[in-house]
């Protein structure tokens, strides 16, 4: 915040930081003292802020990194002529500092950049030759230099003057063949320098006077320019034949000038500076061998394949050759089968992905598929898939036909998922129910029928299919689940809801649970389906899936639905599975057994213990509603009463009046709620809640009941320690200890406000 305010208030306190014992400390200084001085723009402060930095001579690196670091932040504008002698201390005490570390030189670097870019234009500049030859010293360190996208900031025809101003050291350094410069520079001009002529004749001198690795860069910057790139790839060949190897070049004679390929392709390359006699060439980039000659694509593949056959090489060099065979057409199939039996995995495994690339991949079909069942699956399975996009319907349909009955399980999976991902759907439904009904069919296969076929529902030999499968195994059942509502056409949403109920309903516990799962989600759409819960709930008899009901009840209990599935209205999925349980109760049930011990009451207990929370409106309707249900079963009515009490209510008595009638005459069962009450308040601290939980202290006290004087104990232990027993609260508290009930008086005689 100090460093906010201008230099004359914070500059004197920030110069003192600089100078604290601790590395750390000078380290934040810095950065603020620097970027205070620039905030202000006045050139005095900068050249007394540069005359500072002589100290970071001698200090440490992680102090003298974030400083120099925030003085290449400031606009190089705010430099000036006069500040050259103190920009170059600065810089060389960086660069001849012993600990100087990357951070250190990046930020020097950055200095001295954004002043050339800042001056560049100005021909005489005393700063631009400065820039210039603290770039020339920092990069005898780093070896290469960038000026960032001066395209992007120079406005338009600028870049001429730029040029101008640095064409005397462009000069220079040519002259002792160093050209980073010149290569900086066209970079950071982006396409500006393909418009520049002076530029560019400036790079075809480096191609004649450059080593190879400036070569090799000075031939990609003079081909950037589109219009003349292919007259010029011929002039850099002529220059240097061996220059066919280099990556710019070879991108322009494989998709451009074909006509000059033939030596890059030929049995014995053209050697020279870039490819020494004895050596073997890389395999050219063969992308576009499409567009070749038939000798040239003959010529390539002769060279893959020997790339490919020899050993001496590492298999993932011969798997690449393979690989980049399978763009040459003809020969890159050949190849590829030559290599489908390899005893090498990465070879035999790249042959049958370049299969899937081949002149009519569609044929290769059936080699895939036989793969698919083997060791070699995990890459035969995707390569089908490409490779069927391109069958016809009606060679598609012949080459499953066979697979979808017959064969390896895998197969027979994959052959589903091509059948219903590329045939039209009447084709697609038909092999599908034949592989679904073909006798003694394994279950995977059936459910990967099934859950390819949700994209074919408008076909009605899938429905049966689905009917059928939600009760044939839990395989198929639970592959029917797969599909969401979302997935589907408005159209189809409420006859698969009613296929998932079916799935509930089923006498596969381990899909009929994973189906109950989805039901609240499904129910909206077809209500009639969340008639099975009430059943699945109080059917004593269910010992597998009743806890997955209740589960679906309490989160419906939970949603916004209107009646018959939301509500607790009679006819409700709520009331009917609590009314049902509570009738099993009164009829009697089983009483410690060995393996049974309350049943239904058990079941009751989970429904009420997993409802959500009250929330939403319509959430409290339904406990509220449920809580007039569970009247003949005061402990759960408290449990579920304590559950819709909010402290921060106007209405807070009347809760609690409703709470204390339902432990009435229930001494024992009204001090548990109220130990529980005060826990939940203490535990959540509601100070929103302060006013009307002492409001309703004081109301249930001068009612003198049992159960109503221990809730209101209870609402001063929960807050009143919080609030440090304020004296109304105390007061309270005090007519507590005189109640008319034993019990209230001995509960809160056991609250102390102090200690003694």
């Amino acid at each position: 915040m100090l460093a906010q305010l201008p230099v004359a208030e914070a500059g004197a306190e920030l110069l003192a930081a600089t100078r604290r014992p601790e590395a750390a400390d000078r380290a934040l200084a810095w950065p603020l003292l620097i970027t205070n001085a620039g905030r202000s723009g006045d050139p005095a402060e900068i050249g007394r802020l540069l005359a500072l930095c002589e100290r970071l001579r001698n200090e440490q690196d992680p102090v003298r990194a974030p400083a120099l670091a925030a003085l290449a932040e400031l606009h190089p504008g705010l430099f000036g002529p006069a500040d050259v002698g103190a920009l170059d201390r600065v810089v060389t005490d960086a660069l001849e500092a012993r600990d100087g570390s990357y951070r250190t030189r990046q930020a020097v670097t950055k200095l001295a950049v954004g002043i050339l870019r800042e001056h560049a234009t100005v021909p005489e500049s005393p700063l631009l030759a400065w820039a210039l030859a603290a770039l020339e010293r920092i990069t005898g360190q780093r070896g290469s230099i960038s000026l960032g996208a001066l395209q992007h900031t120079l406005r338009r025809g600028q870049e001429h003057q730029v040029l101008a101003a640095l064409r005397p050291w462009l000069e220079k350094a040519a002259a002792v063949a160093d050209h980073r410069l010149l290569f900086a520079l066209t970079h950071s001009l982006g396409d500006r320098a393909h418009g520049m002529p002076e530029l560019q004749d400036l790079l075809a001198r480096a191609l004649h006077h450059s080593k190879d690795a400036a070569f090799g860069t000075a031939a990609g910057l003079w081909l950037a320019a589109p219009r003349t790139r292919e007259e010029r790839v011929e002039q850099i060949i002529a220059l240097e034949p061996s220059a066919v190897v280099l990556h710019t070049v070879q991108a322009v004679l494989t998709t451009r000038r074909t006509d000059l390929l033939d030596p890059l392709l030929a049995d014995t390359p053209p050697y020279g500076r870039f490819l020494k006699p004895g050596t073997r060439p890389r395999l050219p980039d063969l992308t576009y061998a499409h567009r070749w000659q038939p000798r040239q694509q003959a010529a390539a593949a002769r060279l893959a394949e020997r790339a490919a056959a020899d050993t001496t090489q590492a298999t993932h060099s011969r798997a690449a050759a393979i690989r980049a065979a399978r763009s040459i057409p003809l020969f890159g199939r050949q190849l590829a089968l030559e290599y489908l039996e390899s005893d090498e995995v990465v070879l035999t495994e790249v042959a049958l992905a370049a299969l899937a690339w081949a002149d009519d991949p569609a044929r290769e079909l059936t080699v895939l598929l036989a793969h698919a069942d083997g060791d070699r699956a995990r890459v035969a399975v995707y390569a089908a898939s490409r490779a069927a996009r391109f069958a016809t319907p009606r060679q598609l349909a012949e080459q499953l036909d066979g697979l979808l009955t017959g064969g390896k399980i895998t197969t027979r999976k994959e052959a589903v998922r091509l059948a219903a991902g590329y045939l039209p759907p009447q084709q697609a439904a038909e092999l599908l129910r034949t592989a679904y009904l073909a006798p003694g069919q394994h279950p995977d296969v059936q459910a990967a029928v099934i859950a390819a076929g949700s994209g074919l529902l408008q076909r009605e030999e899938i429905w049966a299919l689905f009917g059928a499968a939600a009760t044939d195994s839990p395989h198929t059942g639970t592959a029917l689940l797969r599909t969401r509502p979302w997935q589907l056409a408005e159209a189809h949403q409420a006859r698969f809801a009613r296929l998932v109920g079916q799935v509930c309903r089923t006498d596969h516990p381990e899909a009929a649970v994973a189906a109950l799962g989805q039901l609240p989600t499904w129910a909206r759409f077809a209500p009639e389906t969340a008639e099975v819960l009430p059943t699945l709930v109080t059917d004593l008899t269910n010992r597998h899936t009743w806890r997955a009901a209740v589960d679906a009840v309490a989160t419906l209990a939970g949603q916004d639905l209107p009646h018959p599935l939301g509500g607790t209205a009679p006819g409700s999925v709520l009331h009917r599975t609590v009314t049902g349980l509570l009738a099993s109760v009164r009829a009697g049930e089983s009483e410690a057994l060995a393996d049974r011990d309350l049943p239904a009451r058990q079941r009751l207990t989970v429904l009420l213990g997993g409802l959500p929370r009250p929330d939403q409106p319509w959430i409290r309707a339904n406990l509220t509603g449920l809580a007039e249900l569970l009247a003949e079963q005061p402990a759960l009515r408290v449990d579920l009463l304590l559950g819709l009490v909010d402290p921060a209510a106007g209405t807070l008595t009347v809760q609690l009046r409703e709470l204390g009638e339902a432990a009435a005459d229930r001494p024992a069962l009204a001090a548990s709620a109220a130990r529980r009450l005060s826990t939940r308040l203490g535990r959540d601290r509601l100070p929103e809640a302060t006013d009307p939980v002492l409001s309703a202290a004081e109301q249930l006290c001068g009612e003198g009941e049992s159960a109503t004087g221990l809730l209101a104990v209870g609402l001063l232990v929960g807050l009143g320690p919080q609030l440090g027993w304020p004296a109304e609260w105390r007061a309270v508290l005090r007519a507590l200890r005189r109640h008319p009930v034993p019990d209230v008086r001995d509960a809160a005689l056991e609250v102390e406000t102090a200690t003694e």
